[in-house]
């Protein structure tokens, strides 16, 4: 007695069984080049100066990928480790792009507070340590600003007229809660 099992596969060519055996290659390939394409296709480039339109654009870019990076990665959180760390490294942002960010930090933030003395903007609590970067003396209203100035700049709805300078002055007279008169 002869098993069905064995006729049909017998009844497979050799490339359906060779193809069968290879599959779970092509499948570890296909995904090493997704894990390492996001990596490429994330990359946030900063090549411009700070105080022009790209540079600014270029730095909130940066500042933004760093908060998803923070707030996906959970620091606080102790599940996931390493896992959760090889996980996200695609999206880990580069040593230039924590630079970048902390740029588009400092400036926001200095702009915030000179707005806050001309135009009565409301203070930012200052440096009580939040979960950003773990080695940042940053508040989490002083994280969420920059956020705010982040989306700001790159808001198809901010109006560039005038030196950067001034689009990031209007972003903390409108991100910062200023009574402006």
């Amino acid at each position: 007695m002869v098993d069905p099992r064995l006729d049909a596969e017998a009844a497979k060519g050799p490339a359906h069984r060779r193809a069968f055996k290879r599959f779970p290659l092509g499948i570890a390939i296909a995904v090493a080049i997704a894990y390492f394409g996001i990596r490429f296709a994330s990359g946030t480039p900063v090549v411009d100066p700070i105080l022009t339109r790209p540079g600014l654009t270029q730095r909130a870019a940066a500042t933004k990928k760093l908060l998803r990076y923070d707030r996906w990665m959970n620091v606080h959180g102790i599940r996931g480790g390493r896992l959760k760390g090889i996980l996200f490294w695609p999206i880990e942002p580069t040593n230039e792009e924590v630079r970048a960010a902390g740029e588009f930090f400092g400036l926001t933030l200095g702009t915030q507070r000179a707005a806050a003395t001309k135009f009565g903007c409301a203070n930012l609590h200052i440096g009580a340590r939040s979960h950003l970067l773990e080695r940042s003396d940053l508040s989490t209203e002083e994280v969420r600003f920059a956020g705010l100035m982040a989306e700001y700049v790159q808001s198809d709805r901010t109006d560039w007229d005038g030196p950067p300078i001034a689009v990031i002055l209007r972003g903390a007279i409108t991100n910062g809660g200023c009574q402006q008169g």
